[in-house]
């Protein structure tokens, strides 16, 4: 690969107006070595955060007609023209310098990466321990917490994100990715939210990843692993 000339950030958004001015304020920020693209892709959000967003006249706003993760990283992805892509969740704030880290492990020969991550806050104990796991290669590597940045080239060789996964589309696109090419997790932690947790309750947020995520690898319907999560978890 050629010394890369721009990161494009891919941000999917779904009523997100309360987390992503302070996302977008953050990215705009940063001082980076190369030019940083942001592309905020909306699935049709009601609460504002499509017309929030075009105050931003240095970032780019895409409405996509089909409301799906999978299908708006695709669409944002489509969009930038950036040789590093970098896909982030509206509640997820990549590390300082992030740039900087994306570009050595790049360098250093692997062809896409992860970011460790810490929680904004541990209302729960317990959270410490999901937080250590993200710091090594594992089981559960791959999650969309832990901000995927790919190497353009090698993200259009997979076909990108399965559009017809309504859930695990980020752990699909892992398995895909690292049959054929390296990957590293820089650990340098991005802070997540823990709103999920907060609302749900610890148990019974990593009971239902767990039962979607085995689900998922023994072969079960997506669309129903989607229903299950959709009826037992609130954002």
């Amino acid at each position: 690969m050629k010394e890369p000339r721009s990161i494009g950030i891919v941000i999917p958004t779904l009523n997100e107006v309360e987390r992503l001015p302070f996302l977008l304020d953050y990215l705009l920020s940063i001082d980076s070595a190369i030019p940083l693209e942001v592309v905020v892709v909306d699935g049709g959000s009601t609460d504002g955060s499509f017309e929030l967003s075009k105050t931003y006249k240095e970032v780019v706003f895409i409405r996509s007609e089909k409301a799906g993760r999978s299908v708006q990283l695709n669409l944002g992805a489509a969009r930038s023209s950036a040789d590093i892509l970098l896909f982030l969740h509206a509640d997820c704030t990549p590390p300082p310098h992030f740039p900087r880290w994306m570009l050595e492990t790049i360098r250093n020969g692997s062809d896409f990466g992860y970011f460790s991550y810490r929680f904004d806050e541990k209302k729960h104990r317990l959270l410490t321990l999901n937080e250590k796991g993200t710091g090594k290669k594992n089981l559960f590597t791959g999650g969309g917490d832990q901000g995927l940045f790919v190497k353009r080239d090698v993200f259009e060789k997979v076909g990108g994100y399965d559009d017809t996964l309504p859930i695990m589309e980020d752990f699909d696109l892992h398995k895909r990715l690292k049959k054929n090419y390296r990957y590293e997790i820089v650990d340098k932690p991005a802070l997540v939210s823990a709103r999920k947790y907060h609302n749900n309750g610890y148990w019974r947020v990593q009971w239902v990843n767990l039962i979607v995520f085995v689900g998922f690898k023994c072969g079960l319907s997506p669309k129903r692993l989607a229903s299950f999560y959709q009826k037992n978890l609130s954002n």
